[in-house]
């Protein structure tokens, strides 16, 4: 079993396109050594991982503070476009 750190960072804010893009390349990379990508499941620079993976045709796997996929959308505003799994932690 291979092991690769994903990607933690901004989830709101003001983020550059440059950093944008390269976390949509980290999470394709991460997808295309056969590894998943784990993230927060939030917007920003963990979306971008998680779009570079899936459409690398990875697995990804997003972990929420939310109870479950109602507080996930519409308390926290966090996307599940490009989510395999969602854990919740509540």
């Amino acid at each position: 079993m291979r092991i690769k750190v994903g990607v933690m960072g901004a989830a709101g804010g003001k983020m550059s396109p440059r950093a944008k893009m390269l976390s949509y390349k980290l999470g394709k990379a991460v997808a295309e050594a056969g590894c998943v990508v784990v993230t927060g499941g939030c917007p920003g620079l963990p979306f971008e991982a998680t779009r570079g993976a899936k459409e690398a045709g990875g697995l990804t796997i997003g972990v929420s503070p939310g109870l479950n996929y109602h507080e996930h959308v519409h308390l926290y505003k966090s996307p599940v476009e490009y989510l395999d799994i969602l854990i919740y932690t509540g």
